[in-house]
């Protein structure tokens, strides 16, 4: 059976953007997207120790090498910044002296904090190499000069072996193979509606400046600084009906980056946005499968809050395991219980 494409991405954000980035340099690829969601945040933070104890996440060297190049590719200039991490307890001060002793080239324990403004009482972790990134301005970069169509679709199967998708128009576009990066989108679909994934809604806000930051601050809570606006977040909501912007939400967000400061900060023109994450169970990686019973069909998602540093890796993989028979690493795979 003639295919229409080599490829099809459905979904424009993080994992739709990277893929169909790498993929169309040697395949004839069509990105579909309708809209796009925790990729509309506006700031995204990316550094080597990540995670409540600051351990590496998965094959950092590799993945931290990949992101600064996509980066580069992309044309996204000024987003490298220093990082630090104040200490927020006890019990995280000898995970974060621990890290910096078996990864030294990441980062580095200060006793207390190397800036004026910034309480550290307990010490903390200071990486000098960490990326900033105008999350919407890297996606459409990276979405430049690939074959796009803007458009819902309402439904996607195999014939034969050939996947396909419908759109909302009832047009039916095939390709070899169909890698679906929905993101929350994936509910709409009876196919995947059973797949062990889970929503998460992230809240954000801006605020002025009060004065420049000479470092963005991660921990309890960021705060970073683009242009004269910092950005603070993040919430995360496990269980909601309403995925607007709450007073409630604003608030645990004050709570929790005030403790970053000596002293009290004014608010000036807080706006606030929301997106939707998502992860899988009992995991802090992303997952690549097929999607089961539905051959050549394959699932790119559950990025998480780790998504800007994942996606750079995993989607130079992308064609070695769609194209290539290559397996899955295990830690990729899907679990569905």
């Amino acid at each position: 059976m003639q295919t229409d494409y080599e490829i099809l991405i459905v979904g424009g954000g993080l994992a739709g953007a990277t893929a169909a980035f790498h993929l169309a340099k040697t395949y004839k690829t069509l990105l579909i997207e309708d809209k796009v969601g925790a990729s509309a945040i506006e700031i995204g933070l990316a550094h080597p120790l990540m995670g409540k104890k600051a351990n590496p996440v998965y094959r950092i060297e590799e993945a931290f090498e990949r992101l600064g190049q996509l980066l580069v590719d992309a044309k996204i200039p000024n987003c490298q910044t220093a990082i630090f991490r104040p200490v927020k307890d006890e019990e995280q001060r000898p995970y974060f002296i621990k890290n910096t002793q078996n990864y030294p080239q990441h980062g580095r324990f200060l006793p207390e904090s190397p800036f004026a403004e910034i309480a550290a009482p307990l010490g903390g972790l200071y990486m000098e190499k960490g990326f900033s990134i105008e999350i919407p301005t890297y996606v459409k970069n990276l979405k430049q000069g690939i074959e796009t169509k803007s458009i819902k679709i309402t439904n996607f199967g195999v014939a034969n072996g050939i996947p396909w998708i419908e759109t909302i128009e009832k047009e039916r576009i095939s390709a070899k193979k169909l890698l679906l990066c929905l993101g929350s989108g994936y509910q709409h679909f009876e196919q995947l509606a059973n797949l062990n994934l889970h929503q998460v809604l992230g809240q954000v806000i801006s605020i002025d400046a009060p004065f420049p930051l000479l470092a963005a601050l991660s921990g309890n809570g960021y705060v970073v600084q683009k242009g004269n606006r910092w950005h603070l977040g993040s919430s995360y909501e496990h269980f909601f009906t309403d995925t607007h912007p709450t007073d409630a939400q604003t608030q645990w967000i004050l709570d929790k980056t005030r403790h970053l400061f000596k002293e009290t900060i004014p608010i000036n023109n807080l706006e606030r946005q929301t997106g939707i994450r998502i992860t899988i169970p009992r995991s802090i990686l992303p997952v690549i499968s097929p999607i089961p019973q539905h051959e050549n069909c394959w699932l790119f998602s559950g990025l998480g809050s780790k998504g800007l540093l994942m996606s750079a890796l995993l989607s130079t993989e992308l064609e070695g395991y769609l194209f290539e028979q290559k397996t899955v690493p295990k830690e990729l795979q899907f679990r569905t219980g």
